[in-house]
């Protein structure tokens, strides 16, 4: 785009990656430097005349276009959905009484420039004018701060990506730079340590990452990637400052049965994709290690909704509800194109085995449901 603008999700990183492997492996390089880093508070740390005048060289470049602005009315009776519809967010609803109008490039901008100016929150009856940064809860702070930090890669960053052996990946605040060269890759570091006064940006150094001087994993866009090897692990850590079980809370649902299936499917559609399965640089071995991970974070998640919720499940339905996510994340596997190597059945044990050892993991979390639960999941694993 002209802008820059950085739209990164799993398939084009997957493209990315699998590409950078097989350069590395045709060019054969003995080893990859990585350098990840992350801009602290990157919302609050932006000068709002800057990214005013960003918005304002934005605008020019689309100086005379159109874009289509489309508002839907819709009749409150296609609001009246079933209840489950509601619980699961669904977006299903009819879209015939809508208006279209078409409006200038330039006033969409004068209207963007406004809501950074103005903006302002609301504290005790109090309303305070924000002079400094974006609030993350307005919709366009996304959209701009992607904007503002694509202009920083441009005019800062622009000597960092002339040679072709060097790739740079930024996933709006986070970057990822992987050179084979150890000088090029400490420029990159000393740089982004320097940090941008003319932004206002700057890293954070506590969550900084690299393998320069030592191989280690680097933690990048959810991922875990494995310096040495090249592969690339689901990321799944249950924090001990904010047990998993403390974050989910579903004892309003009226079917809590739909909502727990739909959320172990999410959680197998977000986590096991090409990425973490292609077989071009990934092992058999990592690839079950993956299943592995989301299985437990399917696993834990399920926990927690049992354990938000005050009255008795039918175990028979809990037991469908595991079996439902192991055949889920089994054919998800063999879907796969890169899968060949991985089974269904040892994908299956492999799910039911997860859920065993999390849920029968920490006495203190038992319930009255992991009590006849967890002995049935065992003899699930044995089948």
């Amino acid at each position: 785009m002209k802008t820059g603008y950085s739209d990164l999700n799993a398939k084009n990183l997957h493209q990315i990656w699998k590409s950078l492997v097989q350069k590395n492996c045709e060019d054969g390089y003995n080893k990859l430097y990585m350098v990840a880093v992350d801009i602290h508070d990157a919302y609050g740390s932006m000068r709002q005349d800057k990214l005013l005048e960003i918005v304002k060289e934005t605008s020019e470049l689309y100086m005379g276009q159109d874009y289509m602005n489309r508002t839907v009315h819709m009749d409150k009776l296609d609001w009246k959905r079933p209840p489950i519809c509601r619980e699961l967010h669904s977006s299903v609803y009819n879209t015939n009484h809508c208006k279209t109008t078409i409006r200038k490039v330039s006033d969409l901008m004068n209207t963007v420039q406004k809501a950074v100016k103005y903006q302002t929150i609301k504290r005790k009856k109090r309303l305070y004018l924000i002079t400094k940064g974006l609030s993350q809860a307005v919709p366009l702070s996304a959209a701009l701060c992607n904007l503002y930090i694509a202009h920083l890669d441009k005019t800062r960053l622009t000597e960092l990506r002339t040679k072709s052996c060097d790739t740079m990946i930024r996933a709006v605040d986070d970057y990822l730079f992987i050179t084979p060269d150890n000088t090029r890759a400490c420029r990159f570091f000393n740089v982004m340590s320097t940090g941008f006064p003319d932004y206002g940006l700057y890293i954070n150094l506590m969550k900084t990452q690299h393998n320069l001087e030592a191989s280690s994993e680097i933690h990048f866009f959810g991922y875990v990637i494995d310096s040495v090897s090249l592969e690339i692990y689901v990321k799944f850590n249950q924090g001990e400052k904010t047990p998993y079980r403390n974050s989910m809370k579903f004892s309003s649902w009226t079917n809590p049965i739909m909502v727990m299936e739909d959320k172990l499917k999410r959680i197998a559609t977000f986590k096991l994709n090409s990425l973490t399965t292609d077989l071009s640089y990934m092992s058999v071995e990592g690839s079950m290690w993956n299943v592995f991970q989301t299985a437990c974070l399917a696993a834990c998640s399920f926990k927690a909704m049992l354990g938000s919720w005050r009255t008795s499940f039918d175990l028979e339905a809990l037991m469908g509800l595991i079996r439902y996510s192991a055949e889920n994340i089994a054919k998800r596997i063999r879907r796969l194109r890169f899968s060949d190597g991985m089974w269904l059945q040892e994908t299956r044990w492999l799910v039911v085995r997860a859920y065993w050892l999390c849920l029968s993991h920490g006495t203190a979390d038992r319930s009255n449901f992991l009590g006849d639960l967890i002995p049935a999941v065992e003899t699930l694993e044995e089948q």
